[in-house]
């Protein structure tokens, strides 16, 4: 009752008026269930809102004597689950003894929850104003918001055409849900090396389990994003596609593709797939198609004073401090690599062996109030944002909760200094005066004739948004079309390079920077990297802090007796270093003898520039954690050596370690020909170690690929 007076007072009106039997349930949390706070039950209140906020419990009103029963007063889940379940012991006790067991239970009470308020949506969806067109439904599965922002925009396409809209994530719906909706469209990324998104996981699997013709009388079509670097290119899309087609679902088209390598990225291919599906389903012509973008928001100017310092955190997020975060590199190496040690003591952050820390990065707030100031906005002016009723705000909604300065909106969310795509170019078109010289050059440079323009003064160059934003000066968003056109930071994965069990409390990561120079020759440094080095805690005299999650990693493991054979290049040790450190906790705990050998090649150019961690890597290898060392530095001798010809030389042992005793295979590194060198090196040694033929040779790759034994994780 605490969470939200006014529907405490509304539900208790709508009682007494009722003309029959009224029924309230009210939360209040229990002390059988120990609150987790200082104060105790002084913080109930707080409880309450955290308990509807993260939609553990439904705030609604159902009266039967109105036209639409269902008044939904909890729209939006603002909070992570994990944020409530943290409040209550019973729940902490659980994250301590059993973290599999307790990341297993709150994932699947997410689901649940998700679902949950998913239908109390959709009934009282007449009375919120949306349109009442042929109904469609917008399902997406993502890992770092890319599809999702995509959603939100494809769902106020079809929206201006007239249709009733729903959007959700894919685990948000059952079956049974699924097998009500008429018109689908599945927007989905792939991960790693072929996974399904976690958001899209569950539904998957309950469709595995479907029976035949579940889906029977279902139209659908399939846009699936990824990157050609990998082997499963938008395979997440395509067993979808092949899912629901076999549960007799009808496809009306081909699955659409968006490929991270083109030039701006999916943007081309879904500017490629949406005439056709349009086209497939008759869609009317839209009314808005030469209107500036429109607004997700009423924005009401407020006191500065009333502001938040910062905007929400991500969902799911954590700020944790940083340990440490040094440069490990020698100052005279191009290139600045980075041992970065977050601060866990409460466990918030459970992790599993071969998961990644996703870094929610801000953007520096001088270089925010420089754009700001040519711009011609005052960052210290505060606004309240209240979502229009038919808006896809999506995630920009969870995010602009209460009052906030338009300085932290810049800094925290909106990411400004990112590369602009077609579709931005486009939008911005559209402000412009329609006789400007603004409004002619970005249609040109959208346009197919503008292909290399494009390439040569936007992408070439590496402008970001706020460059393109002052470069066309007439082409001026206000704030709140900024808000609509400018998509959300995505956090940047790396994977966690220590043990929670035999280091517990800590989070570890080594990190390269990522600068390049354009095709005018300048330097350009990546937003997150540029975020590592103002976190450098060299250069820092106070505390530190750093917003995290958590992303399941790729990685499959087998016995604990069982051999690994680890080959990487670069950062790409991190992985190997979490395994090396499990490796010794098990060793600890059972004994050398029932722990498999571990094998580790490491490329790198010099011994002294980019031999990560080399004294940590030595020192595990000194004490038989890691068996077998073999490190190649590519720049060191007059003979460039590489991971491929160390493999070639421990032939039998590769052999012995991977088709004899039934090893796994990791491979971390970056994309591109070196896994094909690895994987051809190691069927190399099979060919010499087993005393086998070409063909047997290649038999056992694939069977070690097909058996899951094979583990790559590129990026």
């Amino acid at each position: 009752m605490g969470a939200n007076l006014t529907q405490t007072v509304k539900a208790f009106a709508e009682a007494e008026e009722y003309a029959g039997p009224s029924l309230i349930l009210a939360y209040s949390p229990c002390i059988e269930f120990k609150i987790a706070h200082q104060d105790g039950l002084g913080e109930m209140i707080n409880c309450q809102k955290l308990a509807v906020s993260s939609g553990y419990w439904p705030l609604y009103r159902y009266n039967p004597a109105k036209e639409v029963p269902m008044s939904l007063d909890q729209k939006t889940l603002r909070e992570e689950l994990s944020e409530y379940l943290q409040t209550e012991n019973r729940f902490n006790a659980l994250r301590r003894s059993n973290p599999q067991v307790y990341k297993q239970t709150i994932d699947q009470m997410r689901i649940n929850i998700r679902r949950r308020h998913q239908r109390y949506l959709a009934m009282e969806a007449p009375a919120d104003g949306q349109s009442q067109g042929e109904p469609l439904s917008i399902l997406f599965g993502s890992e770092t918001g890319n599809t999702a922002e995509l959603a939100a925009r494809f769902a106020g396409m079809c929206k201006s055409r007239g249709y009733s809209v729903e959007v959700a994530e894919l685990n948000d719906l059952s079956v049974e849900d699924l097998s009500t909706r008429k018109n689908v469209v599945v927007l989905i990324a792939t991960c790693g090396e072929g996974q399904i998104p976690q958001n899209a996981a569950t539904l998957f699997e309950e469709l595995g389990r479907a029976e035949p013709g579940a889906l029977t009388g279902m139209n659908y079509a399939v846009f699936a994003l990824g990157d050609k670097a990998y082997r499963h290119f938008c395979s997440a899309g395509s067993d979808y596609d092949k899912k629901m087609s076999e549960l007799g679902a009808t496809p009306l088209m081909d699955m659409g593709i968006g490929d991270d390598k083109d030039e701006d990225k999916f943007e081309t291919g879904f500017e490629q797939w949406l005439p056709s599906w349009l086209k497939e389903i008759d869609a009317p012509a839209d009314p808005k198609e030469n209107d500036p973008p429109a607004p997700l928001f009423h924005l009401e100017q407020t006191d500065p004073k009333d502001a938040l310092s910062e905007i929400a955190r991500p969902a799911a997020s954590r700020r944790l401090e940083v340990g440490f975060n040094k440069r490990i590199s020698p100052a005279d190496y191009e290139y600045s690599i980075r041992h970065i040690k977050v601060m866990d003591p409460d466990n918030q952050l459970p992790y599993l062996l071969g998961d990644a820390l996703a870094v929610h990065w801000r953007n520096d707030e001088p270089r925010v109030r420089e754009f700001l100031t040519a711009y011609r906005l005052n960052g210290d002016e505060a606004f309240i944002a209240t979502p229009l009723p038919d808006a896809s705000a999506g995630v920009k909604a969870e995010r602009l909760e209460g009052a906030f300065t338009v300085v932290s909106l810049f800094r925290d969310m909106l990411d400004v200094f990112g590369r602009p795509s077609k579709n931005f170019l486009k939008g911005l078109s559209k402000v412009a005066p329609e006789d400007s010289s603004d409004r002619k050059h970005l249609e040109y440079l959208v346009s197919d004739a503008g292909k290399q323009a494009f390439t040569d003064e936007i992408a070439g160059q590496s402008l970001t948004f706020a460059d393109v934003l002052l470069k066309f000066p007439s082409a001026r968003p206000d704030l709140n079309q900024l808000i609509t056109m400018l998509p959300v930071m995505k956090p940047r994965l790396y994977t966690i390079a220590s043990s929670t069990r035999l280091t517990p409390g800590a989070v570890e990561l080594t990190v390269i920077t990522n600068t390049w120079d354009n095709n005018s020759g300048v330097e350009k440094t990546g937003s997150c990297t540029d975020f590592f080095e103002r976190l450098d805690t060299d250069k820092n005299s106070g505390s530190v802090t750093m917003d995290c999650s958590i992303s399941p990693g790729s990685f499959q493991f087998g016995d604990t007796d069982v051999p690994m054979v680890m080959t990487g290049t670069g950062t790409g040790v991190a992985p190997f270093l979490a395994f090396a450190k499990e490796r010794e906790w098990y060793v600890n705990k059972s004994g050398p003898e029932k722990a498999g050998e571990m094998w580790l090649f490491f490329g790198c150019r010099n011994r002294t520039k980019d031999y990560i961690l080399g004294d940590e890597v030595e020192e595990l290898a000194s004490r038989n954690i890691i068996t077998h060392l073999r490190p190649a530095f590519s720049r060191d001798g007059p003979k460039k050596v590489y991971i491929q010809d160390k493999i070639k030389e421990d032939a039998d042992g590769v052999y012995n370690a991977l088709v004899t005793k039934k090893g796994y295979l990791y491979l971390c590194g970056q994309a591109g020909d070196r896994e094909k060198d690895v994987l051809d090196a190691v069927t190399t040694a099979f060919k010499l170690g087993g005393k086998l033929s070409q063909e047997e040779a290649q038999k056992e790759m694939d069977n070690l690929i097909e058996e899951g034994r094979y583990c790559p994780e590129l990026y």
